[in-house]
Parts: structure tokens; sequence; C-alpha cells
């Protein structure tokens, strides 16, 4: 039985060693491979019980193999705007399945954050699994769940067009000469719509660009005739008058009202339609969706004795936009840019994803059952990359970075010094 023990543990002793070896060799061998997490080996004895006082059952050791994928490695920038990384903790969601998982397909988490878009415009990693994400709604919300991932789905941007928005707010700020005189009829009594007819010329006029429901630029024009001290009346109107419905014949008025200022020169009320909200008709032959315009005639507007002046114009909305990026933010969210300086989120692509790596690390922790999900042991490329529009959605997603790579987090040398060092001690030491 001794001999027979001896030989036994002599041989767990070369075969513990021999793993301890391949090991160290695997993790030289991955030593230029982005976002590899380094392996390393742990001896545990065995002990065989003993029945005699004079002889001695011999037990041998056995390797214990700890990949240690808990360790954050380096960030290195790269050149591909799709490779994203993770700092901290978090995973990316993978899935063999481009559609809704609802209809089917593995799940699976990664670290392994280099993407690339193929033809149909899926985002997918060198072993062909599609990045998953919970879908971002039209107004920007997300409906996400950490413990189901039933409702996430592939990101695709072959849809992600160009981006317009339509204006929706404007204001003007500018000076009106206290010292013009009040208007004294020569053209006529005023009343609303003549200034936009042209049947009084108005005694000042500014013009600003909003954008439309397509993006295109339309023009409206403010005209201001001073009615009485500290009195003027102004006017909406779009140039040409022919872009709306029916403004061949009012000459495009949008809205009319009185404006009046206190004596030290700032706004005092803004009466009429013009004080509010109007709403532009567009003409059918523009082929744009009547537009609400929200007008600030309070803010900016002053009397002075000064000459006439516009100080600034403002309207939001812009005009159509290419998609120019991809960008992942820090919460997670992937984001689209635009040429125009707009920005869409896409999907939430590293949301609640942490509590499956906490699982990994911590020996005697389970996936949940529901979740259908394993770690990828040998796909630990992280990569981060930023995107912008979005809210936090990713607890325990601390940070992504953008066009970077996870770098090994060890030194060649210490592992040609931990070969050398197998050689001098003992399996359990």
């Amino acid at each position: 039985m001794s001999i027979y023990t001896a030989l036994r543990a002599g041989v767990s002793g070369l075969t513990a060693n021999s793993s301890a070896l391949a090991v160290i060799s695997d993790n030289i061998a991955n030593v230029n491979t982005v976002g590899y997490k380094r392996g390393g080996v742990d001896f545990s004895a065995l002990v065989n019980a003993q029945n005699s006082n004079t002889t001695y059952n011999a037990g041998g050791v056995l390797p214990i193999v700890r990949q240690q994928i808990s360790i954050q490695g380096s960030l290195e920038q790269s050149r591909s705007s799709t490779d994203f990384a993770l700092s901290g903790e978090g995973f990316f969601i993978v899935s063999s399945n481009n559609q809704q998982l609802s209809n089917g397909g593995t799940v699976l988490f990664t670290r392994a954050g280099s993407f690339t878009i193929d033809a149909n415009g899926y985002m997918v990693n060198a072993q062909g699994l599609f990045l998953q994400g919970w879908p971002v709604n039209s107004d920007g919300s997300v409906t996400s769940s950490p413990t189901s991932l039933s409702a996430i789905e592939p990101v695709n941007i072959s849809g992600v067009g160009g981006l317009a928005e339509p204006t929706a707010s404007v204001s003007l700020n500018a000076n009106l000469d206290s010292g013009q005189a009040s208007y004294s009829g020569a053209q006529g009594v005023y009343a609303p719509g003549a200034l936009a007819t042209g049947t009084i010329t108005p005694q000042f006029e500014s013009s600003m660009e909003i954008y439309d429901s397509l993006g295109a630029p339309r023009s409206i024009a403010y005209g201001f005739l001073k009615t009485a001290p500290n009195t003027w009346a102004v006017e909406a109107y779009s140039r040409p008058n022919t872009s709306i419905t029916g403004g061949g014949a009012n000459g495009g008025l949008l809205a009319s009202g009185t404006i009046t200022f206190n004596t030290d020169g700032t706004v005092q009320a803004v009466t009429g339609g013009i004080g509010g909200g109007v709403t532009v008709p567009w003409a059918a032959s523009t082929g744009a969706a009547t537009q609400n315009i929200t007008i600030d005639l309070t803010t900016g507007m002053t009397q002075f004795s000064n000459s006439f002046g516009v100080t600034s114009v403002t309207a939001d909305g812009v005009p159509p936009g290419d998609l120019v990026g991809l960008v992942m933010e820090g919460d997670g969210f992937l984001t689209a840019q635009f040429s125009n300086g707009r920005a869409r989120a896409l999907s939430d692509s590293a949301g609640d994803v942490s509590e499956p790596e906490r699982s990994v690390r911590r020996p005697g922790r389970r996936l949940p059952h529901d979740a259908r999900v394993r770690p990828l042991q040998h796909q630990r490329v992280q990569r981060r990359r930023r995107w912008p529009h979005c809210r936090g959605r990713a607890r325990g997603v601390e940070r992504r970075s953008c066009d970077r790579v996870h770098q090994p987090h060890y030194h060649p040398a210490r592992l040609f010094r931990r070969v050398a060092d197998h050689h001098h001690r003992r399996p359990n030491a």
C-alpha cells in the first residue's frame, strides 16, 4: 500500500507542477492579448487516513487553478471607435441571437468590448455574438430590469437616420428707440395685420430663421410700431407669406399684440396672441406639419434712448444631420451623434449587470436561474467607449471609456521568474 501511495503522491506532484507551468505558459503566450486575465495555481495537500503507526499512506497534492477575472487591467487607447472598456464592475450582454431575446437565444455576459458593425448594422464581436441592450424610448426613458433580460434586444444602427428637430421656442432680445415718435396715422389707422400686409410700414423690423418639421429653414419676421408712449404694436408674420396657409390674404400673419414698457425701459407686459404660443399652419406645398412655437418677448426686450438694434435672436431646432459617430456614455447608454450637433440614445447596453460579475468573483454564489447567463471564460477583452444623451442606468458599472482597451495586468518578467521559482519550491509551499 505504501509503495503505491508513494508513487501516486509523486505523480500527483509532477502533475501539479506541470499544471502550474502550463498556466504560466498560457500567461506568457497571452502577454499581448488585450484584456487577458492572468491565471494562477494554488496547491492543496491531500491527507489520507492513517490506519497504522508503522506504515504511512501518502496523499499527494492537487493543483487549484484560479482565473483572476476580478483584477482591473489598465486602459490603453485603441484606433477603433467601437471598442469599449469597463472600468469597475459590470458586463456587456451578448447573444448569438440577432432578435429580441424573448424569441429565444442564449445570453452571455462578457468583459470583451471589441465590437464592429456588420453589413446589417448589428454590433458584433470577434466571436459573432451580438451586443444586446435595453431599447430607449422616444422620450428617452428606458424600461430595464436587473432580474429579467427578456426585454433586451440586439443593438442595430442601420435604421438610425438623419435627425432633425423643429423649432419649438423663439426669443428676441432687442432695443426699441424710446425717442421714436408715435405713429401719426399717415398710412391709415393701424389695425392688427397692417404690418404683415405692408399697409403700414413698421418702424422697426427683425427676422429670424426657424426650422419646420422636416428640418427646412423658414423665416419669421417681427414688426414694431409705436402707438403711444411706452406702447408698441407687435406682429409676427411669415416670409414669404405664401409659405403658410392663407398667407397671401393676411400677409402671412401669425400673431399680433401689444408690448408695453415701464418708465425704466424694462418690459411691463406683453398682451395679445404675440404674448404666448402661435400655431404655424405651413402650406401644403411645403410638406411640413403644423407647428406650435412659443414666443418670448419679455426676457430681453428693452426701450431705451438708443437706436434700434437686435442683441440676440434665439431659436431652437436644428436642420437634418447625418450619423457621424457612436459614443458609450459612462452610464452605459449607447448614443448616436449627428453632424448637426445633436445626439440620441439608442440603447442601455451595460445596465444593472454587476451581479453576475460578483457571482463569478465570489465563490459560492450562483447566477439567477431565470437569467440563463454564463460568463465567458476566455474572452475578457475589456474595451471601453463613450456615447451621449443618457441617464444613469448602470448600477455597479462604474465607468466606461472611449476607444480604449485593457492591457494585461501583469509583467512578462514576473512570469519568467515564476517559471524559475517552480524549480526551487515544494508543491505545497
